[in-house]
């Protein structure tokens, strides 16, 4: 009998108006959605409904939160540093309240880029937007679909369990990084630079923030097995009710 495929919920990121509309709009770039389906899962886009989260979360087997370019709270920075994004408030609210619910329902979820910040925010750690740009600048024009530098990977952790090696090389396209995390989670890879590239929450089944965007790299196995971990961990989960 074929295996069920799981149904990932993807966080939409939002607009006020842009090029595809003067008017308010949900948007994503595809690589999120081909990632999934590469995966041989069933992708589907998340609006912002507090009365869909209440009523419809639950119908997921797993959460995806993209990243994104937007203001986060003065009071998540380590240091008097600001976003150097936009704000985009209905997003971030939202976010926040849907990213409790995938740490209380223990589901599997992957968190990348600024969602991996928020992560790391609502569980305790702190941001800051003044990056090192030597030996490594984070944020090169053009780059989201290269690979451009190292990173440490700790051994045993999810991570690691994904991709078998304890180094690896990544894309990178971020103004901002964690620089320390909760009690409720732990840094499981760095930069050569030092800059937090991984998190992952303690004593669930399945929570990874990465900050690179491995949907990106849709050839690259590294990225494929990011993936695969992801949706095999959602097999797991099911399997054991």
């Amino acid at each position: 009998m074929a295996q069920h495929k799981p149904l990932i919920g993807i966080l939409l990121d939002s607009e006020e108006s842009g090029t595809f509309s003067p008017h308010p709009y949900y948007a994503l770039r595809k690589d999120y959605f081909v990632a999934v389906e590469q995966t041989n899962a069933i992708p589907c886009g998340i609006h912002y409904s507090n009365t869909y989260l209440a009523e419809d979360f639950d119908r997921f087997d797993g959460y995806i939160i993209p990243g994104g370019d937007y203001t986060f709270p003065e009071s998540w920075y380590a240091s008097k540093t600001k976003s150097p994004h936009p704000p985009n408030n209905n997003r971030l609210s939202f976010e926040c309240g849907f990213l409790e619910k995938c740490l209380n329902s223990h589901k599997p979820f992957l968190a990348i880029c600024s969602g991996m910040q928020v992560l790391g925010a609502i569980t305790g750690g702190k941001i800051t937007s003044d990056l090192p740009k030597n030996p490594i600048n984070h944020r090169p024009e053009k780059s989201i679909n290269k690979n451009l530098h190292n990173i440490d990977i700790k051994k045993e952790s999810l991570l690691h369990k994904a991709v078998k090696q304890t180094s690896i090389d990544i894309n990178t396209h971020h103004s901002e990084a964690l620089v320390s995390v909760g009690n409720a989670c732990y840094v499981s890879a760095h930069a050569t630079d030092g800059v937090i590239e991984a998190i992952e929450v303690k004593n669930h089944p399945f929570a990874l923030g990465v900050q690179w965007h491995p949907e990106s790299m849709p050839n690259n196995p590294h990225s494929i097995n990011i993936f695969k971990a992801f949706v095999q961990a959602i097999h797991s989960s099911t399997a054991q009710k």
